[in-house]
């Protein structure tokens, strides 16, 4: 198979505390992956589009399109976000389209849209090699043993998104997901992470509903450097 992938983004306008970030980006698969090479039988081209809740507890995928034959798929994408003082505000949305040797051409797009704040006045600074911002560097690390230790880096965030795997006769499902989480940055490299999420998958399968909705809470742990 081959294809090509792009991305162009930025900040066009910024200030001493704020940040406005904008980006495109797209995808195209010229070539799907072939299998029943040297078989008997036809070649098949095909692409599967499936995915797991982004609190990922287990490896049951919820939403998934199955195996669909593919001439050509085509990826578009544009996000947007800007930061004040402490606050972020972001949000992207993507469309693919999948050309199908037989039968119309399938649209399926997502999105999402997430905010958070800093509750100890920390920005989170805007990283232009990566066109994204990072995390926030505590300006009191978490030090118990020090008279000028302080209790780290704190943010809660609010974040909602949507995939749609439904189009024309294909159903794969949609999932919507709502968070909530408390971060804890106790120094420049350690995070602790306490995230709650709804999720709601609404799916037909052959006539039967196989949606579901459901609650997850987790504690995570994470290390950068």
């Amino acid at each position: 198979q081959w294809g090509g992938v792009g991305r162009l983004a930025g900040r066009p306008f910024h200030g001493d505390d704020w940040n406005l970030h904008i980006c495109g980006s797209g995808a195209a698969l010229m070539q799907p992956a072939r299998t029943n090479v040297g078989q008997p039988g036809p070649t098949l081209e095909n692409v599967q589009l499936r995915d797991r809740p982004e609190l990922r507890i287990d490896m049951n995928r919820l939403i998934d399109t199955g195996l669909i034959d593919t001439d050509k798929v085509f990826t578009y994408g544009a996000e947007a976000g800007v930061n004040w003082h402490n606050f972020l505000l972001q949000g992207e949305y993507i469309r693919i389209d999948l050309d199908r040797h037989h039968g119309d051409t399938l649209h399926f797009d997502g999105g999402y849209v997430e905010g958070s704040w800093v509750i100890t006045g920390e920005s989170r600074k805007y990283n232009t090699g990566a066109a994204a911002w990072a995390r926030p560097t505590p300006a009191h690390p978490f030090d118990p043993f020090s008279d000028k230790g302080g209790w780290g880096a704190w943010e809660v965030a609010a974040r909602y998104s949507v995939t749609d795997l439904n189009s024309d006769d294909v159903h794969g499902g949609t999932q919507q997901v709502y968070g909530i989480s408390l971060s804890w940055y106790p120094n420049s490299v350690l995070r602790f992470l306490l995230q709650g999420d709804y999720v709601d998958v609404d799916r037909h399968v052959a006539g039967n509903d196989v949606g579901q909705s459901f609650w997850d809470l987790a504690l995570r742990s994470q290390v950068a450097f």
